[in-house]
């Protein structure tokens, strides 16, 4: 995909029944495009920044689709959680974190 660019990307997956796929960064983004070598357009998708310390060997480290997504919607997210507008420091000071299990649902899109 020589025309979409990425800082920090940390895996890519087939989005089900669909052509898409998505790419999430280590930042805590998540984005979608057309599996096609031309696309230039990319959609953010999700966008959880504010939680997520995302340097060093933390931040949105796994994304999975739910064996139903096509219906159900649901995503699960593995990352270092820190409380929503407290992410601090940078790649040199580390913030005290801990991991939080969420279940989020996507709107489907018309």
């Amino acid at each position: 995909f020589p025309n979409l660019t990425f800082l920090n990307p940390m895996g890519v997956l087939p989005i089900p029944d669909t052509t898409g796929l998505s790419v999430w960064k280590r930042e805590g983004r998540i984005y979608s495009f057309e599996n096609n070598a031309t696309t230039s357009t990319k959609t953010l998708v999700l966008d959880i920044h504010n939680r997520v310390q995302g340097w060093d060997d933390s931040g949105l480290m796994g994304v999975a689709f739910h064996p139903q997504f096509a219906t159900n919607r649901y995503i699960s997210l593995a990352y270092t959680y820190l409380t929503p507008g407290n992410v601090k420091g940078d790649m040199h000071t580390r913030p005290d974190t801990c991991l939080q299990d969420v279940l989020l649902s996507c709107a489907q899109r018309s």
